[in-house]
């Protein structure tokens, strides 16, 4: 999970089966949890980006099913270096205030 300053510390997880490989980009580490635990569950394996900047670095080293982003984390990176068409996103939050 990330650290205070935005470093994760178990990066790259293995779920069991043959699921997507899905980057999850979420700041707060109870949502960290809550996804990477979910995903993996369901067979997919995990990679997690603790902001927009290192969600964007990564997609653009690693090849990705889908790209779950939390809009208040990510979406100023994403407006000045927009991810690459090559994977599928969803923006996901609960609230940006």
């Amino acid at each position: 999970m990330c650290g205070n300053q935005g470093k994760a510390a178990n990066d790259k997880v293995q779920g069991p089966g043959k699921g997507l490989h899905i980057l999850v980009a979420e700041d707060n580490i109870v949502n960290q949890r809550v996804a990477v635990t979910l995903l993996q569950k369901w067979g997919h394996t995990t990679v997690l980006a603790c902001n927009g900047a290192e969600a964007v670095e990564k997609s653009a080293k690693e090849n990705f099913d889908l790209i779950l982003m939390d809009v208040c984390t990510s979406l100023n990176y994403l407006i000045s270096d927009p991810l690459s068409a090559k994977s599928a996103y969803i923006f996901v939050t609960i609230s940006c205030l």
